[in-house]
């Protein structure tokens, strides 16, 4: 099963984020600059101070519900590798889910669901967005995950 909307009136940006800028909040900002309130990540990548994500854990709850784990650090230099998400709104403010691979400086490779305020850009993140009017992109609760998740629906 699955949501599908018809996507319409695409806008593509591309820009870099530069040194100290939070990987999340520099996205963000790149949004609300070319008035982008849902759209996908594309690409991202560059190289990070350090890096903070979660990832979704085996351990199930009393609810059977799957959780993400608590935040792991990494250290850097780190290579932002590769890294996609989805730009949408959550409470009237735009919300973006993004998940990406990174390589440690013993070339280690780990990933997961980025967590905001904890990326810091090293030398620079290159970044490629779509933006789009339609479908709109909300985060709501979702009864069958126990997850916040985005929903796709027509304007």
């Amino acid at each position: 099963m699955y949501e599908i909307e018809k996507v319409s009136d695409n806008i593509m940006i591309a820009g870099r984020l530069l040194p100290n800028t939070d990987l999340i909040q520099g996205i963000k900002e790149a949004c609300k600059q070319n008035n982008i309130q849902y759209g996908q990540i594309i690409s991202c990548i560059g190289s990070l101070k350090k890096a903070s994500y979660v990832y979704a854990t085996n351990e199930i709850d009393d609810t059977n519900i799957v959780r993400y784990s608590q935040p792991v650090i990494v250290d850097g230099p780190i290579e932002l590798i590769n890294s996609q998400g989805t730009i949408g709104q959550e409470n009237g403010e735009i919300s973006i889910h993004l998940h990406g691979t990174l390589g440690d400086k013993k070339r280690n490779i780990c990933g997961g669901h980025f967590s905001e305020n904890g990326n810091t850009v090293l030398a620079t993140v290159e970044f490629l967005i779509m933006g789009c009017t339609s479908p709109v992109i909300v985060r709501a609760f979702d009864d069958e995950t126990g997850f916040i998740l985005f929903r796709y629906t027509a304007e």
